[in-house]
């Protein structure tokens, strides 16, 4: 099961905030991987309310999800869970501060929830790439001609005003005073209805990183 480290995804948190006001929000959802039985959950509305079904999926961002509640947000195993005055611990929370938002669920280490990334729409424009490292490996990313840093926990968006195609792609691992190790070397494209998300996770053994990408595609 691929994670994601906690300085880049937050823990689940039992208090739900009932007290806050409600707002209609936007989102759209990926999972880096799936716990058993939880491919799909609910997003809470508040007490006795009908809660809103999230279909979590591993390949791309899911259509816009549109429902009322506070900004912090908290979904749970089912729907009668969602909908009780008071619920159980929920399986996972998020915090959203624009009424639009992208929201990655990774399992926690324990396999009790999920952990979350929220991303706002306006730091993550269609028309771009947006690199995260989730791995504890500085990591060094070539792209265009452009060479962009990420340590541990960083995360840095690539936007682009105009369609590009066959962009040269190294991605490498960097620093500690290792020799750098070639993790992915390809060529990629950007379309202005299209968005790209790029996770540097945790490899299968020490010292190895793995990459996760996240396709989202602009609804008319």
């Amino acid at each position: 099961m691929i994670r994601l480290v906690a300085a880049v995804l937050t823990g689940i948190t039992s208090s739900l905030h009932a007290d806050e006001k409600s707002t209609t929000w936007d989102i759209r959802v990926a999972a880096v991987d799936i716990l058993p039985g939880h491919d799909t959950i609910w997003v809470r509305t508040g007490p006795g309310a009908k809660p809103v079904q999230v279909p979590l999926n591993s390949r791309t961002f899911s259509q816009p999800i549109r429902y009322t509640g506070p900004a912090h947000t908290a979904f749970f195993r089912d729907e009668t869970e969602a909908s009780l005055d008071k619920p159980p611990a929920a399986l996972a929370s998020a915090s959203l501060s624009e009424k639009a938002s992208l929201i990655i669920f990774s399992p926690r280490a324990d396999g009790t929830g999920y952990q979350t990334m929220v991303i706002a729409d306006s730091g993550f424009p269609f028309g771009s790439f947006r690199f995260v490292n989730g791995s504890a490996i500085a990591a060094l990313v070539e792209i265009d001609g452009r060479k962009i840093p990420l340590k541990h926990g960083a995360s840095e968006t690539l936007t682009y005003q105009e369609a590009k195609n066959s962009l040269a792609v190294r991605i490498m691992t960097a620093g500690d005073g290792k020799p750098p190790r070639l993790i992915r070397q390809s060529s990629w494209s950007i379309d202005l209805s299209q968005r790209e998300l790029v996770f540097l996770t945790p490899g299968s053994a020490p010292g190895l990183v793995a990459l996760r990408h996240f396709v989202d595609s602009k609804t008319e």
